[in-house]
This record gives structure tokens, sequence and C-alpha cells, in this order.
């Protein structure tokens, strides 16, 4: 395999939300003898390869970002659906409709909440002490770039599979919320009288009318 075969741009889906089954691969890179590469081209492969890198990270910067704003809008829209739930006043059908819209939103903050968990995740560039070996042996600058381009083709792919898994966890919880009108219909109209009796009876009690004030 030739090195620009190596440095194909993954397709653009690679860290899209419609395809979270995309599983990048890294490039074979024990043919190539870097005593044969020209030094600028060793040089441009590392300068793509690092803007690659650089690219990526803002993607998965902004990918949890926008997994905090979702779990902060889903959060908050769980809280007054229980609220509602909770709300004896209310219509029985209703309350126990807002009960479903709620756990279909606490599902989709799950889904948000592992998007945007803690992982490991590579950076463009290198740790200086990384270079000791190569100075020991006294390789060459133009295999020491070329080494360290294919350090970075392995980093990257571990990059898009995290990036891939984080849109796969995006997307679910957009699905979630896209069902949360139905199963709140759902629970509304065939749950109510099942849910509410299996409560406790302060929290089921239907709305009573109140009685009329002695004259």
């Amino acid at each position: 395999m030739s090195a620009a075969e190596t440095f194909d741009a993954p397709p653009p889906q690679a860290i899209g939300v419609e395809f979270p089954e995309y599983q990048p691969t890294q490039g074979d890179w024990s043919s190539i003898d870097w005593r044969d590469v020209p030094k600028d081209v060793a040089v441009e492969m590392l300068r793509q390869a690092e803007l690659r890198m650089e690219a990526t990270d803002r993607v998965f910067r902004q990918g949890r970002q926008r997994a905090l704003d979702f779990i902060r809008t889903f959060m908050t829209l769980s809280v007054l659906l229980i609220g509602a739930f909770f709300a004896t006043a209310l219509d029985d059908a209703i309350r126990v409709a807002a009960l479903g819209g709620a756990l279909s939103l606490i599902a989709a903050i799950v889904f948000a909440w592992r998007a945007m968990a803690p992982r490991a995740f590579n950076l463009a560039g290198c740790e200086a002490r990384y270079w000791i070996p190569d100075l020991k042996r006294k390789k060459t600058l133009t295999a020491a770039i070329g080494e360290q381009a294919a350090s970075l083709d392995e980093q990257q792919v571990f990059n898009d599979r995290v990036i891939a898994e984080m849109s796969a966890n995006l997307e679910r919880g957009l699905r979630a919320v896209i069902v949360a009108p139905i199963i709140a219909l759902a629970f509304g109209l065939f749950f109510a009288d099942p849910i509410l009796s299996a409560l406790p009876a302060d929290v089921a009690a239907a709305p009573v009318a109140a009685a009329p004030s002695p004259r």
C-alpha cells in the first residue's frame, strides 16, 4: 500500500450520526522503508496527519458540548413532567402521559451522558520524551517524521472510533426524544388505571370537586 493510499481521508460519515457502525482501519506501514521517502513528503504527511487530528479534536469537543446541552434541556423537561405526574389536580390520563414522556427523556439523558462521559482521546503533537529512542539510534529526521505520521495514523483510528461511539449515543438519545410523545400518548390511553392503582392512595388520588360553601 502506498503512502498516498494510506492517508486517503475516511468517508465523511465516519464521524456522522447517520453511520455509527463505521469502523475505521489503520494503514499497513510495515512495507514502508522511510529511507526511500523524500523528506518533504514525510513532512507533508505529518502535517496532514496533525491537521486531521486537530479537526477530530474539535469534533470531539463539540460533540461533548452538544451532549451536555441535551442533558440540561432533557433534565429540565423531565423534572417538569414528573412534577405534572404528582399533580393530583390534573386528569389521571394526563398525569400518566407525563410520566411516560419523562421516562423517555430520562432514557435520552442516559444516552447523552454516555456520549459526554470522560474517555481517552489522542491529541495532535508528540511529547518530547518519545524522541529519546530516535536520538539514541541516531535516526534520520525523515525516518523520525515518517514514523510519527504512522503513529498519528494509529491514534486517529482510535479517535474515529471514540467519535463514532459518541455519535451513536447521541443518535439513540435523539430517538428517545422523538418517540417520547408516542410513549406519553400510549401511557395516557392504556396504562393510566394500572399505574395509578399500583401507587399509594395519596399519590394516585383523583381530583375531588370542591364542596359548596355553606350560606
